[in-house]
């Protein structure tokens, strides 16, 4: 399915005389051109091009569009271009990334695991390993989410911390713990203090 698309795009390149960028454009304002409204609300479906291992077939939806059409041919031109583009935009990839980082929860805590449906009493679910109190969780879940933003360093060398500029570099777990128990102790003198 993939190479049959990037065959289609190189073909369409080579018919229209431009490179693939370009190609990826003209095919989206055609297929912008082309929408089909469809359901009882109308909405309008535009098939994406370009298909890839993560997302194949991918038509996209765009509720949001409250732009009434422009009068202006040039402008309405403009619109309809900006359009396309947006739509060739338009991806799941980032919540494939968190789904990627929830299922990393799941799996590297415990107290996340999913129940385990019981053979007998019923198929009832039995939760093993899962804490009993949800604040247990919620600090598990704390910890994890502090390791994953300051710790853990990605294909760029950076970790989430670095690349929204809250970080200068990746911190050891131990450094974090360590100023996090001074932190505590510090907020606990002040407590002392003002009592």
């Amino acid at each position: 399915m993939v190479g049959n698309s990037k065959r289609r795009l190189a073909q369409f390149a080579a018919d229209h005389g431009v490179d693939e960028e370009a190609a990826e454009l003209l095919s989206a304002q055609e297929e912008v051109a082309r929408m089909a409204t469809i359901g009882k609300w109308g909405d309008r479906w535009f098939r994406h091009p370009i298909s890839d291992m993560r997302e194949p077939e991918k038509s996209v939806c765009w509720l949001t569009d409250i732009d009434p059409p422009e009068s202006d041919p040039v402008k309405l031109k403009h619109q309809r271009d900006h359009h396309a583009l947006l739509h060739l935009k338009a991806t799941v990839t980032a919540v494939d990334r968190f789904f990627s980082f929830f299922m990393r929860v799941r799996r590297g805590l415990t107290l996340a695991e999913r129940g385990i449906v019981s053979a007998s009493a019923e198929r009832r679910l039995w939760f093993g390993k899962n804490a009993y109190h949800p604040a247990v969780l919620v600090k598990m879940l704390s910890i994890f989410r502090t390791y994953f933003n300051y710790c853990e360093v990605g294909q760029d060398g950076k970790t989430p911390a670095m690349r929204l500029g809250l970080a200068k570099g990746p911190s050891l777990w131990r450094t974090l713990c360590t100023s996090a128990q001074s932190s505590r102790l510090d907020a606990e003198r002040v407590r002392r203090l003002l009592w």
